[in-house]
């Protein structure tokens, strides 16, 4: 996900009779842009996402400080870094990988797939969209890329 409108992509291997997300395999940038989610300042998730789609009190918290005038700002704390922080990159990978095939017939068996037919894999792209719905399903759910690659699925009956 960059702004020269290059996308990365991502396997998923689904359950198709349960409609669920089993897992995921990934490149080391897109491992690298879902760690940098997770460092991203509350308030730049709100300003992608919109104050409206936060839940909770987040958004609200959000449009007090915007509104707040510049003299009850304490100590010269800028308001817009505040609102518009700056954003840090993690660089290399915290991940290695174990040997993918061992790998997978451990984690096959751990998630107690018993037919390896009922299994689908399909490769999806993580482009802008897809990057702001990831970081709005991490706020509001446990089961993220479920909810965004599956989501019309989900909505016709599944269960995930």
């Amino acid at each position: 996900m960059t702004t020269t409108g290059v996308t990365l992509s991502m396997k998923l291997v689904i359950d198709k009779k349960a409609q669920l997300l089993l897992f995921a395999e990934a490149s080391k940038d897109v491992v690298d842009f879902l760690f940098s989610l997770l460092a991203l300042p509350v308030a730049t998730a709100v300003k992608l996402l919109g104050k409206e789609s936060m839940v909770g009190c987040v958004g609200n918290l959000y449009a007090s400080v915007d509104k707040l005038n510049s003299a009850y700002v304490q100590g010269g704390v800028v308001k817009d870094a505040l609102l518009c922080p700056t954003v840090f990159s993690f660089g290399n990978s915290l991940l290695g990988l174990p040997e993918k095939t061992l790998h997978s017939i451990t984690l096959l068996n751990t998630l107690s797939v018993k037919d390896v037919g009922d299994l689908q894999e399909k490769t999806v792209q993580l482009g802008y969209n897809e990057g702001l719905a990831i970081l709005k399903a991490s706020l509001q759910s446990k089961t993220v890329l479920t909810d965004v690659f599956l989501a019309d699925k989900k909505a016709h009956g599944g269960r995930a």
